[in-house]
């Protein structure tokens, strides 16, 4: 089972469904994060065409506050879509790809960070 990481340029999730703005102020990140996540996987050599994917959306939080994993789905989407934006799979309906639950990790040394993971194949 192959699996891609792609770092994000974000040090923190550019969406939350914390978020009550308006969607004109969202909508350009969600853009950015759908256009961003093709070329990555393009520039990963991610295969096109394949059957499934697993993908799950990583934070490295800045301190050991609490925090939802699910405040960070409005993120995850765009970057699914860029997914099969870039061919990689179809859709991104549960045939194609398994969409594991967001990953806060504790803080290291190395600071904040944001980072998609891509296995090909079903979850084991």
């Amino acid at each position: 089972m192959t699996t891609w990481t792609m770092p994000l340029a974000y040090e923190k999730p550019p969406l939350s469904l914390n978020q009550r703005g308006h969607w004109a102020k969202t909508d350009p990140h969600r853009k950015a994060l759908r256009a961003w996540s093709a070329a990555a996987a393009r520039k990963l050599g991610i295969p096109t065409g394949l059957d499934h994917i697993t993908t799950r959306l990583h934070y490295r939080a800045p301190d050991r506050r609490r925090r939802d994993e699910d405040n960070l789905i409005l993120t995850a989407k765009p970057l699914w879509d860029g997914l099969v934006d870039a061919g990689i799979v179809p859709d991104d309906t549960s045939d194609y790809m398994t969409k594991l639950m967001p990953k806060i990790h504790p803080p290291t040394p190395e600071g904040p960070a944001l980072w998609l993971t891509i296995t090909e194949g079903d979850p084991p």
